[in-house]
């Protein structure tokens, strides 16, 4: 893997990073990464009844063990006999170099370590790559409709799905999938959804029977307690009629002239139980009439403070859309929900399906 670093020089790398101006910001969020991915929860809540100089020795010590315990079993081995070689160098008047040879091994150690972590960004990279090009690059041009599609990774693969599938017969299917958990298990779970929407849709015309069908195929070859949680919608050209099946995900908003009105909760998740039953179910959009489709990236959207975005602040946002195409509305929704993480960590992925009746 190549850097765009080893070209500039040592000198204009470190002088670049000073200038940066987000040192301090950085490193904060280092810290609470490390937190958050070292310490369980017991651990974090300990951490926060203690005073602050006893808090300081608690999580080194925590952290120290956390990292000495996931290094392999040769690299352990060579971190004591670093720490080992540092101790008695120093302690040593005669000046043999134990203690530079002693940080050499550790030096050798991070070495090693970020030698891993560069492979797996390698590897995870072309995995994303890969989910990127099996992603519709944008959304289906359908008469009589205006369709906006928007998602988020926030890592470098994504458990959430965006897809559509258009028939001979002048329809279009549009998924909103959320597999459950994150990272390169759910990316590829979601590769696995997407191929079985793509193989069974010229089977089935009714989403119910390709839900159930999807659902038989997901559970079969899924790991336990694996499930998604998804949104099927079909389109007919120049018709304003939408049919639905909602299979444990958050129900959409539908947008009209007299307000803002939620879907009601669908069937259960696909994947949880191979004798689950999906009921197909169906709305008239008038003129103007928007359909908001949303993963808990959405709403779980969370700020410095830990507040969440919220379904109430998702609808005060929708209520303005008014004349606005899809494409307008997604951008300033996206530019809200920006606004109000700020600074905040991205936790899950996002993803968003608007669409507009003409």
């Amino acid at each position: 893997m190549s850097n765009n670093n080893d070209e500039k020089g040592f000198v204009k790398t470190i002088s670049d990073d000073l200038k940066s101006g987000n040192l301090w910001s950085s490193i904060k969020h280092d810290w609470e990464e490390l937190k958050e991915y070292y310490l369980t929860s017991e651990k974090k809540a300990d951490y926060k009844s203690m005073g602050r100089i006893r808090r300081g020795f608690k999580i080194s010590w925590w952290l120290f063990k956390k990292l000495f315990y996931k290094l392999t079993s040769v690299r352990r081995l060579l971190f004591i006999l670093g720490i080992a070689l540092i101790v008695i160098g120093d302690n040593n008047n005669n000046n043999n170099n134990l203690d530079v040879f002693g940080g050499a091994i550790l030096f050798l150690i991070i070495l090693l370590e970020l030698k891993d972590k560069l492979l797996a960004k390698e590897e995870l990279d072309a995995g994303r790559k890969v989910q990127r090009t099996l992603m519709p690059a944008k959304a289906p041009n359908v008469e009589g409709w205006d369709i906006w599609f928007y998602y988020r990774s926030a890592n470098e693969v994504s458990g959430d799905l965006i897809d559509y599938i258009k028939s001979a017969e002048g329809r279009t299917d549009i998924v909103l999938a959320d597999i459950s958990g994150k990272g390169l298990a759910a990316a590829l779970l979601t590769s696995k959804l997407q191929s079985t929407f793509r193989a069974l849709s010229d089977d089935y015309r009714s989403a119910d029977k390709l839900i159930d069908k999807a659902n038989k195929i997901f559970y079969r070859d899924s790991t336990p307690n694996t499930f998604a949680s998804l949104f099927y919608i079909q389109l007919l050209e120049n018709s304003g009629e939408v049919r639905y099946l909602n299979a444990g995900q958050i129900p959409p908003l539908h947008v009209t002239s007299s307000g803002v009105s939620q879907f009601e909760r669908g069937d259960i998740a696909v994947g949880l139980s191979d004798k689950s039953v999906y009921n197909e179910k169906q709305i008239v959009m008038e003129k103007n009439d928007f359909l908001i489709i949303f993963s808990d990236g959405v709403t779980e959207t969370s700020n410095s403070k830990g507040e969440f975005f919220g379904t109430e602040r998702l609808i005060n946002e929708v209520e303005s859309f008014g004349n606005m195409s899809s494409n307008e509305s997604g951008e300033k929704l996206i530019y809200k929900i920006e606004e109000f993480k700020g600074d905040a960590k991205v936790h899950d992925d996002l993803s968003l399906v608007i669409i507009k009746k003409l």
